[in-house]
């Protein structure tokens, strides 16, 4: 059980495996981010099956390092 509001790291097929409970107040700030602001730009009704859950592999694009969670500017994943 993951807590609303809270992150767990797994190992998955040898890959990080970020899960967020994410709260109502996420979901909400999430969905209202303008779609053409966003740099792929899907609405967060895409990205997910189901609201309260986010279920990423946690690999950056960029040089495959892993992100750290709660960081960046909107407390997100940062690396």
């Amino acid at each position: 059980d993951i807590p609303e509001g809270k992150s767990m790291t797994f190992k998955w097929r040898g890959k990080p495996l970020f899960i967020r409970h994410r709260t109502p107040s996420e979901i909400s700030t999430e969905r209202s981010v303008a779609v053409s602001t966003l740099r792929d730009p899907q609405p967060d009704e895409v990205r997910v099956q189901k609201p309260e859950w986010l279920i990423v592999i946690g690999v950056c694009t960029h040089l495959g390092c892993v992100p750290i969670a709660n960081a960046g500017d909107f407390g997100g994943y940062y690396c």
